[in-house]
């Protein structure tokens, strides 16, 4: 076939039910030409797909070696001028690639010029749970670390430009879980990331979890990042006392007290002035029983030791404490 204009790559390990919906959801893209190639990671039973499209490529690995490695196996494969990354449990809307593309064209940033579109999350119901809209930032800039980013940013629906994703040096194969962060610091220094505030891709929650719920390889991930990017994150503290607690966060989840409060006393370092700081050291300080009443992803209620009660609720974190 001739070059298509996009290449999107799909990775997926031993998620059959799952890995047909983003196929098809990448298939259907209106616009722009173009290939779509999944990336099995070894799975146990090696993916059969239901489709002779001929713009579509099933590529495996020996042996498994994490999403960032299969990402990069289907990155080195692209022919196209652009290249996303959709997830096996994710959908793209029919319309992302065109939205993307008329956004790049029509940016005035410094070139090359990626683009990040809007995302919604939805149950299993497929309700709508949330939105995330990207933020615009042109290249030398730290993007995810940004204080224009109150949120999580929409990283999942990038589109850019092939070559230069090669340039950045691709996906961290150390990194295990929170892989983006470290991926669009190196992609923002040498790459403008347009926002687009039009919804394009659908992460959908499902039974089987995400990657990023396994709480050592956050933990490992998130340590390997903050090393990597000392200067960075020194510039943007608000951001970088966050990270520290989010490894307290998945720390006190694994019942290592004593590592949940020295990282949470370094995020306080980092941010004195955070409330959310503050409350998420006392937390810690409190002690693995207080914090399992608090945690929201506590499956009951339990009652105190020895007779005593407490009067907060299990339903959710309190805001101070989340990260």
């Amino acid at each position: 076939m001739p070059q298509p204009d996009v290449t999107i790559v799909i990775t997926t390990r031993d998620r059959p039910g799952l890995v047909e919906g983003a196929v098809g959801s990448a298939l259907a893209q209106t616009g722009p030409s173009v290939e779509v190639v999944v990336v099995d990671d070894a799975s146990t039973d090696p993916v059969g797909l239901n489709t002779t499209d001929h713009r579509l490529r099933l590529l495996r690995t020996r042996r498994s070696r994490g999403v960032c490695a299969a990402r990069n196996h289907g990155l080195a494969a692209a022919h196209g001028h652009w290249v996303t990354f959709l997830d096996d449990d994710d959908r793209l809307l029919p319309g992302m690639l065109a939205v993307s593309l008329e956004a790049a064209n029509a940016s005035t940033l410094p070139p090359p010029v990626a683009v990040l579109s809007a995302l919604e999350d939805v149950d299993a119901q497929g309700r709508t749970t949330r939105r995330l809209r990207p933020a615009t930032l042109a290249k030398g800039r730290h993007y995810s670390l940004e204080d224009a980013q109150d949120h999580l940013p929409a990283h999942n629906t990038l589109v850019a430009p092939t070559e230069v994703v090669r340039a950045a040096g691709g996906w961290d194969e150390a990194l295990r879980a929170w892989e983006h962060t470290d991926f669009f610091l190196r992609l923002n220094a040498i790459c403008s990331i347009q926002g687009e505030g039009r919804v394009t891709y659908r992460r959908v929650a499902h039974r089987s979890g995400r990657l990023s719920e396994d709480l050592p390889a956050r933990i490992e991930s998130i340590q390997r990042t903050l090393a990597k990017h000392q200067a960075a994150f020194a510039q943007h503290p608000r951001r970088h006392a966050h990270y520290w607690r989010a490894m307290a966060l998945a720390r006190l989840r694994m019942g290592q007290w004593g590592p949940a409060v020295a990282a949470s006393a370094r995020g306080l370092l980092v941010s004195p002035s955070s409330a959310k700081g503050v409350g998420q050291l006392l937390a810690s300080l409190a002690g693995p029983w207080v914090w399992a009443q608090l945690d929201p992803r506590s499956q009951r209620w339990r009652r105190p030791p020895h007779g005593l009660v407490t009067g907060m609720p299990p339903a959710r974190l309190p805001d101070h404490l989340e990260w």
